[in-house]
């Protein structure tokens, strides 16, 4: 299994670039405390983040003018 995140002795974590990108988290984004889990598994995490990355692109589609 190869490692998801890494946490360092100040608490601080390190997430790799693939699931920055599937969270939707850039570089300076403030979070507001915990929004989704506490998760068992690394696998139910991924498909937390995978539902709602759907329910995003649905909402946005839904958004979208008609063509």
């Amino acid at each position: 299994m190869s490692t998801l995140v890494k946490v360092q002795h100040k608490g601080q974590v390190t997430i790799p670039t693939r699931l920055r990108r599937q969270a939707g988290i850039a570089e300076g984004d403030l979070k507001k405390g915990r929004t989704f889990g506490p998760f068992n598994t690394a696998d139910e995490m991924i498909a937390s983040m995978k539902a709602q990355l759907s329910k995003r692109a649905a909402a946005a589609k839904k958004t979208q003018p008609s063509r």
